[in-house]
């Protein structure tokens, strides 16, 4: 099975999943449109992403935090995090007073 068909196979099963659990389901993760998508396949690195407004989800400004992972050099899915930026501004500021 090539790399393409293991990724298109591994997507539809998590549509069917999904959309068995929410038949509203609108946002399509899988998009590569996405950066957090996109980026970490094409380069093959973990990226953090620009910030962006997280509308009907947090609806709050984030970044995320995607690392691509493979199996047999097979890209296989992500392991991601989304912080709220006013999160992770307060952990910059706590980690720069203890630094000083």
């Amino acid at each position: 099975m090539t790399e393409h068909e293991a990724v298109k196979q591994s997507a539809e099963l998590l549509r069917k999943i999904i959309r068995s659990i929410d038949k509203k389901l609108e946002y399509n993760f899988l998009d590569p449109k996405w950066e957090w998508y996109e980026r970490p396949k094409r380069e093959r690195q973990a990226i953090w992403t620009e910030p962006y407004f997280d509308d009907g989800g947090g609806n709050t400004i984030m970044i995320t935090y995607s690392a691509p992972y493979r199996r047999d050099d097979l890209f296989w899915g992500f392991a991601t995090i989304d912080i709220a930026m006013r999160i992770a501004v307060v952990m910059a500021c706590r980690i720069d007073d203890l630094i000083v």
